[in-house]
């Protein structure tokens, strides 16, 4: 939508993309927390700001899938 969050992080390739690395870190000091509402939290942060990411970069779930499947091997 015209105006949302999404879209604004769409058309700003750096902001995009660092919002993934920012999200990161954020998980991985939540893990460090007891708090499981705080993990879920930033966790489903990190999903949204890679899924976006995924979707302006036009990287498929079904290619990320292949290659956990392939690994698995």
């Amino acid at each position: 939508k015209e105006g949302s969050y999404t879209t604004a992080l769409l058309s700003n390739e750096d902001k995009m993309l660092k919002k993934v690395v920012e999200e990161a870190a954020e998980v991985a000091l939540a893990c460090k927390s007891a708090d499981k509402r705080a993990q879920h939290w930033e966790v489903a942060d990190l999903i949204y700001h890679l899924m976006v990411a995924m979707e302006g970069k036009d990287i498929d779930l079904e290619g990320v899938y292949r290659m956990l499947a392939e690994r698995r091997k």
